[in-house]
């Protein structure tokens, strides 16, 4: 199971490119999934911080296989598809 499924999202599926489908908001939210246009079949993460300008989160697989790690983006990043709550 996916970092992100195992912290509460577990009753969604699919590749996260499928996960637009789930899409309910485009302000972030603690706790919330960003649901981003990276990679070839996109890329979930989960929101832990944010301001007005930012998002901090945390996510798996983005710096390889099986890898958790945090990374700041912006709010304006345009691979931001938008945001599950």
């Amino acid at each position: 199971m996916s970092l992100v499924q195992q912290n509460g999202y577990g009753h969604l599926r699919g590749n996260a490119d499928e996960w637009v489908k789930y899409i309910n908001s485009k302000e972030p939210l603690y706790g919330a999934v960003v649901v981003l246009d990276e990679g070839k079949l996109g890329h979930l993460a989960l929101v832990e911080d944010f301001d007005r300008n930012s998002i901090k989160v945390i996510e798996q697989n983005y710096e390889g296989k099986g890898i958790v790690s945090r990374r700041i983006i912006k709010r304006d990043y345009a691979r931001i598809l938008g945001f599950v709550r």
